[in-house]
């Protein structure tokens, strides 16, 4: 007996099925397969060069199954192994999908750099309006019609080996009112230099940027940039990585305070290389420069760099410190092998430490 379709359709609803299970009930009948493709092709991934041929081919064939795609993962392989064929299949798949919002193509694992890909070309020109976009495959420069062409993007994740070198090929190029409705951007420290000599986003919420073997020229370089947004930033973020010196997080934090007073929500991430055999004081003297701080998030390089973390009550005693400087700070998180979380209560106004702590690594997008 075959079940009916609002049961077939509650079975694939189920949370614990995998894309995999998903294939497999679409095997099993019309009605379970109808429903699984459904499902299956709302958020479509495409790992391997294989997957996107086939994925293409089943579109020629059966183009309605676009119309249910709403986001698109592409893992692209190096540009000089793709064939014009290739490219030409892919044009066309993405022709049909006008229903797409987001839009992810990131570069294979075999390619040593992020971002090296110049033909940007193949975006353009379809039918899809983007809200969200992220790239690790094309170069910033090569992506300037394709923007011209998405107003309607409000996230942005934009990781490309060019940013790396901070050439001429960071910069987005991009007219002032190019990306109107960008509220969200995750990136690279020499995206945000360009700000200083090019396009920037005049409505930007939240931002996320990346430090990578950096020196503290790149790093001033950054928080100097920020000047361009602070008028409408809400949130910033910051993680620093493969770095043997830079600027200390506590002096890096008050940069951005001189910069950005009103900013609400600040996280520093500093898994650098540093010795961290040199004890520190973590912000030894806060100034009371930020207005309207209320959640501050501190990963410092290790315990050894800053003792006073290592036991309960030295960490208990700087939260305060440091929570008594920035008066309204409603949040102050300390990560380290765990997060530590600790508020201030409302009334009485005494800080306290939260058990268990509610840190969301995504939260700075969520700043209202």
């Amino acid at each position: 007996m075959a079940f009916p379709p609002e049961i077939c359709s509650l079975i694939c609803r189920d949370e614990v099925l995998t894309r995999a299970d998903l294939c497999s009930l679409a095997a099993v009948s019309r009605a379970f397969r109808v429903e699984a493709e459904r499902l299956l092709y709302m958020g479509v991934i495409l790992s391997e060069l294989k997957h996107i041929k086939t994925w293409c081919r089943t579109l020629k064939r059966r183009p309605y199954l676009s119309l249910r795609t709403y986001v698109l993962s592409i893992t692209m392989p190096p540009q000089a192994d793709l064939q014009s064929d290739d490219l030409t299949m892919l044009i066309n798949a993405l022709k049909v999908c006008s229903k797409l919002k987001d839009l992810r193509i990131l570069k294979d694992n075999s390619m040593s750099s992020s971002g090296d890909a110049i033909n940007g070309w193949i975006l353009e020109g379809h039918p899809f309006k983007l809200m969200r976009f992220t790239n690790t495959y094309f170069r910033p420069h090569v992506l300037r019609n394709f923007f011209l062409q998405q107003p309607d993007i409000r996230f942005l994740d934009f990781h490309t080996k060019a940013t790396f070198h901070c050439q001429y090929t960071c910069c987005l190029d991009l007219p002032p009112e190019g990306l109107p409705l960008l509220r969200t951007l995750k990136t690279h420290s020499c995206i945000l230099q360009s700000f200083q000599h090019s396009w920037w986003p005049a409505n930007l919420h939240h931002l996320h940027y990346d430090l990578h073997q950096s020196s503290e020229d790149e790093e001033l370089l950054g928080i100097v940039a920020l000047i361009r947004i602070a008028d409408t930033l809400k949130s910033l973020s910051i993680r620093r990585t493969c770095t043997k010196g830079g600027i200390d997080i506590s002096v890096m934090a008050e940069c951005i305070a001189s910069q950005i007073p009103n900013l609400k929500y600040l996280r520093i991430i500093d898994s650098s290389v540093g010795s961290g055999n040199v004890p520190n004081v973590l912000f030894p003297f806060p100034s009371t420069r930020f207005k309207c701080l209320e959640t501050l998030v501190i990963s410092p390089l290790n315990k050894n760099t800053y003792p006073d973390l290592k036991r309960h009550t030295t960490r208990v005693e700087t939260a305060k410190r440091i929570m008594e400087t920035y008066t309204t700070l409603k949040r102050f998180l300390i990560i380290t092998s765990r997060v530590y979380e600790f508020r201030r209560v409302p009334v009485t106004n005494n800080i306290v430490e939260s058990d268990p702590p509610g840190y969301d690594a995504n939260e700075w997008m969520k700043v209202q």
